[in-house]
């Protein structure tokens, strides 16, 4: 039974956590926001109950859309993101952490097309929380795989 996730980040392995929940998300530019003034960088996604088995028909998923927040960041930089394609559905592959030298953190959301949204952090503080009802869909992500001859 379906019950809305609500997790807090404090480490790199929670934002691993955060990743495993969110794989396959879809969001677009006017739900992904950064308050520079409060430093906060929120999005809004549609995600993939990866954990739930939401319907008893064959075939039928489900989507949920979740809030995710990050508090203290002091920088956000892109790569290959269409900043004006905002419509323009993103897929979230996965987001990455990592300690930096200085001890700051950076926080990367890798999407499909080579995309990424880097946020540096003084520290993680990330919150995600389910903020709908789920709502039932045909679709389910997948990804080409590659193949190597031996």
């Amino acid at each position: 039974m379906y019950a809305p996730l609500r997790i807090k980040a404090e480490d790199v392995e929670d934002v691993t956590i955060f990743a495993a929940y969110l794989q396959d998300a879809i969001t677009k530019m006017t739900d992904i926001t950064y308050q520079e003034n409060s430093r906060r960088f929120a999005l809004i996604v549609s995600r993939f109950l990866w954990e739930e088995d939401c319907s008893a028909e064959e075939g039928v998923y489900c989507r949920v859309s979740t809030g995710l927040h990050f508090e203290n960041i002091v920088k956000v930089s892109s790569q290959n993101m269409n900043l004006n394609a905002e419509d323009h559905p993103l897929e979230l592959l996965t987001i990455e952490a990592e300690v930096l030298e200085n001890k700051n953190f950076l926080i990367d959301l890798i999407f499909a097309g080579e995309g990424v949204i880097r946020l540096e952090t003084e520290l993680i503080d990330g919150y995600m929380k389910d903020i709908s009802d789920v709502w039932e869909t045909k679709i389910h992500p997948s990804h080409d795989i590659l193949h190597l001859k031996t």
